[in-house]
């Protein structure tokens, strides 16, 4: 019931026809993305969370676009900053200042490692450019949608999907480019108790579930 009445909120308020809105019962992201697959016609796409906001800026989206004119991009990000929630001095500030702390950290070693060789540890999950003829791809979704760990005990995954989106491009012969300019930065909300604490138990499990793996990968 309220899924069907918050589609209802968004079609009243985005009423373009060019506008699709699709749904699972089960809250499943990779299921959810590789739903939407089948309906995208356009070269390029764009896999965002829904909190993360574009700036208001015609520039953003051409930074991000500039460098699949080489043939061999096969992804590009993003630099993402946390949205300051302007608290004062107390606990939910403490909190949102953590996770700025930790997304700031996180951009200057993407920035770092990227300048150095042109590596990344991860394609950030939370918006990234893509060439749909990969994504939509049937080999694409096949490990999409299968991933085991622990010798296929654990699984299928439904979080980790950046991990996936990064060694799929790296095992595939893709390049990943970070545009890192003032032009190039979006903005994301992280980093407030109780959501924080999740998401750093997400990231802990990430550590044994998909980091080794990541490890063996060969820029």
């Amino acid at each position: 019931m309220e899924a069907k009445e918050q589609s209802k909120a968004f079609e009243a308020k985005f009423a373009d026809p060019r506008i699709l809105l699709l749904h699972l019962d089960h809250a499943d992201r990779r299921r959810q993305t590789a739903q939407a697959m089948g309906y995208v016609e356009t070269p390029l796409l764009i896999l965002q969370d829904n909190r993360t906001y574009w700036p208001p800026r015609s520039s953003f989206l051409q930074s991000l676009i500039t460098p699949f004119e080489e043939p061999s991009t096969g992804g590009v990000s993003p630099i993402l900053e946390a949205r300051h929630r302007q608290h004062p001095v107390s606990w939910k500030g403490f909190w949102n200042f953590l996770g700025m702390a930790y997304l700031t950290r996180r951009s200057f070693e993407y920035c770092a490692t990227y300048g150095i060789d042109g590596g990344i540890s991860t394609l950030a999950g939370r918006f990234g450019v893509f060439r749909t003829s990969n994504y939509a791809s049937k080999e694409f979704l096949d490990g999409y949608l299968n991933v085991y760990v622990l010798w296929g005990m654990i699984g299928p995954l439904n979080a980790d999907d950046d991990k996936f989106h990064t060694r799929w491009l790296i095992e595939h012969d893709w390049k990943i480019k970070l545009q890192a300019g003032p032009e190039s930065t979006a903005t994301t909300e992280l980093g407030e108790r109780p959501k924080l604490n999740e998401q750093i138990l997400r990231w802990m499990r990430t550590t044994w579930r998909s980091n080794p793996r990541q490890l063996l990968l060969h820029y």
